[in-house]
């Protein structure tokens, strides 16, 4: 999280930090194009973010997202980036099956 978050998604941003690290606990964490993102072999598998109405999730991936359309539907979406409501329960579940299977894309692996 940085300064930027806005006070209402600090607390779902976390929720979505901790989700995904327990996906990628060894994963790195730094900052790519100014938001947090979760590093394996020094490539950014994973992004988040804050804002004032959802958080999202950065896959890192322009194509990941694709095969996923339809099951994603009940979510704003854009080309690289998944939206959840903070008013809204994280999927949990789906979340952990996005990130598991960005990370066995290409050449990704969790050592």
């Amino acid at each position: 999280m940085n300064k930027a978050t806005p006070v209402q998604a600090k607390a779902k941003l976390k929720e979505l930090h901790d989700l995904v690290k327990s996906v990628l606990p060894r994963a790195e964490e730094g900052i790519y194009y100014g938001i947090p993102v979760f590093k394996v072999d020094g490539e950014a598998v994973i992004g988040i973010a804050g804002y004032n109405k959802f958080v999202s999730l950065y896959p890192m991936s322009g194509s990941f997202l694709d095969p996923y359309r339809a099951e994603l539907a009940a979510y704003k979406m854009t080309k690289g980036a998944i939206s959840f409501d903070l008013e809204q329960p994280l999927p949990t579940a789906l979340i952990k099956r996005l990130v598991k299977a960005r990370l066995k894309a290409g050449s990704l692996r969790q050592k």
